[in-house]
């Protein structure tokens, strides 16, 4: 492989200097700083997920899995099946699906997922778009729709530029409530 088209190894990938606080209060889902034109080498990727599998879960239960996908047109059919579902009139989830949706684990990996991305100068976007059309995409991927429910789709790239700041939030005492609501 040629150097334009090689992307960035984990052997030479560089790693944000963020410290705890910075990446806990910088870490957006934005998808204009995605660099979408650059490939993300395997490793790196494989390194994010095991960060995120670091993350606590309920029960020491571990339920995760993780569809890494990397072929164009496998990756091509997904954002059409993307579109579909957050085109969808309908309710964007029907009764079986939020019944699928209630027995899900919690959410706490999908934020050590993020953060261990944006660590390694990736950005993700968690999106669930798909989620309303949840059995196609079962079907492309070759996930057992019956037994697994997919948690959401993840776009990982090389962000563009590495300047990160808090975003604009609710202030805390409008949303902290002591001892009772």
């Amino acid at each position: 492989m040629d150097e334009d088209t090689a992307g960035t190894t984990a052997a030479d990938h560089q790693v944000l200097d963020l410290s705890a606080e910075e990446l806990l209060t910088t870490t957006r889902s934005v998808r204009r700083r995605l660099d979408l034109d650059r490939p993300v080498d395997p490793a790196l990727l494989r390194r994010c997920i095991e960060i995120a599998t670091q993350a606590p879960t309920g029960r020491h239960e571990q339920g995760w899995h993780f569809v890494v996908v990397t072929d164009p047109s496998v990756r091509t059919w997904l954002a059409d099946l993307w579109r579909a579902g957050i085109g969808r009139g309908d309710s964007p989830m029907s009764t079986e699906e939020l019944r699928r949706a209630h027995v899900r684990p919690g959410a706490m990996e999908k934020v050590w997922d993020g953060l261990g991305h944006l660590s390694q100068n990736l950005d993700r976007v968690l999106t669930t778009g798909t989620m309303a059309v949840e059995r196609d995409v079962a079907a492309l991927l070759g996930i057992p729709y019956e037994s697994v429910m997919q948690a959401a789709l993840i776009p990982v790239a090389h962000t563009v530029g590495t300047e990160f700041r808090p975003a604009t939030r609710i202030p805390v005492d409008e949303v902290v409530h002591w001892d009772r609501w």
